[in-house]
């Protein structure tokens, strides 16, 4: 995999009032938008996906840290980690 766009998805149901977050980026990926697509049930309250998508300028590893919590200093009910590792290309 070449740098390029990456896009990360986590299950989020905002009406409870917990939203995913992206920690510190680290060098060589910057955010290009966070998007939030409603469940296709039609059922009100109920859970989809927050989707964080990324620019990877460089390669190498790059690890990304997601809270979900009510408010940036509030303790996180749900921590994930998620390792990018882009190679050069050819």
């Amino acid at each position: 995999m070449s740098p390029g766009a990456v896009k990360v998805q986590l299950p989020e149901a905002p009406t409870t009032g917990y939203l995913w977050a992206l920690e510190d980026l680290p060098h060589g990926v910057t955010l290009v938008r966070t998007e939030y697509q409603a469940p296709g049930t039609g059922t009100i309250g109920g859970q989809g996906e927050r989707a964080f998508v990324l620019d990877v300028l460089s390669v190498g590893r790059h690890v990304l840290e997601f809270r979900l919590a009510r408010a940036p200093g509030d303790e996180a009910v749900e921590n994930r980690t998620v390792t990018l590792i882009v190679a050069p290309g050819e």
